[in-house]
């Protein structure tokens, strides 16, 4: 059985943006990647047929990145096992799924469905209650 021209289109598609050596590419450049014209494109895919294609693609692609991804993880874990601060936080942003978070000073109000108002500073709760 012999391959569509639709498939051929979506084969070179999806080889292009699996590999990580390729800038992903955005939707108007998928023609250059296919080697057809716009209205050709849309003639074989739908919107939504399109945007299939690139979730497959970034799957790929993720895929392809796991060992790479693996020996960047190895050596941020070497580094921070030898001390390095700045590897440390990292390690932790990624793992932990922290960040630092800055709160500046506002004031917030929930109106609760009895009527009630409440008042809250930021400030407050950052700095803790003040003393009078």
């Amino acid at each position: 059985m012999a391959i569509t021209a639709k498939q051929k289109h979506k084969n070179k598609l999806l080889f292009f943006m699996a590999d990580p050596e390729n800038e992903f590419p955005m939707r108007c450049k998928f023609v250059d990647v296919i080697g057809i014209t716009k209205q050709t494109m849309y003639k074989h895919f739908t919107p939504a047929e399109l945007s299939e294609i690139e979730n497959e693609g970034l799957i790929m692609r993720r895929t392809r990145c796991a060992a790479i991804s693996a020996r960047v993880d190895k050596g941020l874990i070497k580094k921070a096992e030898d001390g390095d601060a700045a590897a440390c936080k990292l390690y932790y942003q990624r793992i932990e799924h922290w960040s630092e978070k800055t709160i500046s000073d506002q004031n917030l109000k929930i109106s609760l469905p009895s009527g009630i108002e409440v008042n809250f500073s930021t400030e407050a709760m950052v700095d803790g209650p003040t003393k009078d």
